[in-house]
């Protein structure tokens, strides 16, 4: 009885280690697929203007007449519901 333990022991060992080997080699093949999908996604991003990339990007040049005016029209915007809360007056 204890050697048919051993063997069922032995026999399950063998195809634990069957599956984690496959399951290792289907992880590593999906981190190959994504390693290999974002290397062409840089790829085609760096094809392209970085404007496209980031359409803010003019808000880099932060003392911009541009940029300025854009600030002025969100802090309006902002204040403007700060403005509406009760609690606003207290700050």
């Amino acid at each position: 009885m204890i050697g048919d333990l051993d063997q069922l022991a032995a026999a399950s060992m063998s195809r634990l280690s069957l599956s984690a080997c496959a399951a290792l080699a289907a992880l590593l093949a999906a981190g190959s697929a994504a390693a290999q999908t974002a290397a062409a996604s840089a790829a085609a991003s760096s094809a392209s203007s970085p404007a496209d990339a980031d359409p803010y990007l003019w808000l880099e040049a932060v003392d911009s007449p541009r940029a300025m005016d854009w600030v002025r029209a969100e802090n309006k915007k902002s204040l403007s519901v700060l403005e509406a809360d009760l609690r606003f007056p207290a700050f």
